[in-house]
């Protein structure tokens, strides 16, 4: 019998820049009003705090709602 989580968090677009959602089976989803190359800089200065690296510069966001991407349900 599967595991009941005992919380569940909602996110939107409208109050978030960037969602990401990595469940226990299958593949991570990412979702951004962010332009995909903010998105991709964001990613590697986490990816740096969490290995314990100073990354260079921390990335400033820019909201790009034309190549935004809408969430999966």
């Amino acid at each position: 019998m599967p595991e009941t989580p005992d919380a569940v968090a909602v996110a939107s677009l409208d109050t978030h820049r960037l969602i990401i959602t990595v469940p226990n089976d299958g593949p991570a989803d990412v979702a951004s009003n962010l332009a995909p190359s903010t998105v991709a800089g964001i990613l590697r200065h986490l990816a740096a705090q969490i290995e314990g690296r100073t990354p260079a510069r921390t990335p400033r966001p820019t909201a790009d709602t034309s190549t935004a991407e809408e969430p999966q349900q």
